[in-house]
């Protein structure tokens, strides 16, 4: 059973995710509203990950990315999925590129569906990576995307899959493709994006780094709207 923390300073929505979690079989082992009591129950209730929203009290932004950070460097055990209220490619590019395994990004509105919740706190806890379908969704009509613009729209679509944490036989499952048209369309979105050989798990990642990358700088910080 995936153990889970919960760092979120609106009652509503903390007290729903914990209720919607419960339900899905996942054991909520705290509940925090600020990240001064985050770092406090990081060190005693030793969660599989920690759901945490940004911004977050006492001084918003910058202290909940502190607090993730901290929960890093001292229990490096520990997965962290941000819940952000804010499409920001900047945010997310800067935490999994810190580190890759066991960091995720998902966004605060529209509030995600609880299959997708669970599908990222358990890819995260089990050492993978995920970026909410909703920023992927964005990026693609965005103008300025100079490594990305040899991609097909299939394989943009796979790549969007890549971001959610999917193995190739998900990405089968999601798109009724064969696994070797999967394998196909992952090579050819390594080879365009330059992406030499490595273990297919690292090159993952990479791919949606450089994805995220791509965002034109002016959009940065832009309040989310209806992605879905």
């Amino acid at each position: 059973m995936t153990e889970v923390l919960i760092a979120e300073d609106s009652p509503l929505l903390r007290e729903g995710l914990a209720a919607g979690l419960s339900q899905e079989g996942m054991s909520v082992v705290a509940k925090v509203d600020n990240a001064v009591a985050l770092r406090a129950a990081i060190a005693t209730a030793s969660p599989d990950v920690a759901l945490v929203g940004v911004p977050m009290p006492p001084v918003g932004e910058d202290e909940g990315l502190a607090a993730i950070e901290a929960i890093r460097l001292g229990h490096p055990g520990v997965g962290v999925l941000a819940l952000s209220g804010y499409f920001d490619p900047a945010l997310a590019v800067g935490l999994i590129s810190r580190r890759p395994a066991s960091t995720g990004y998902l966004l605060k509105e529209p509030v995600p569906d609880m299959a997708t919740l669970v599908r990222a706190l358990r890819v995260v806890a089990a050492g993978g990576t995920f970026v909410d379908r909703a920023v992927i969704e964005r990026l693609r009509s965005a103008r300025s995307r100079p490594a990305l613009e040899t991609l097909s729209a299939r394989e943009r679509e796979i790549l969007a899959l890549m971001a959610e944490g999917r193995t190739n036989c998900a990405i089968c499952d999601a798109l009724q493709l064969s696994p070797k048209t999967v394998e196909s369309h992952v090579r050819a979105v390594f080879g365009k994006l330059d992406l030499r050989a490595a273990p297919d798990d690292h090159r993952r990642v990479l791919a949606v780094l450089r994805y995220l990358r791509a965002k034109p700088q002016h959009e940065a910080g832009q309040l989310v709207g209806a992605a879905r």
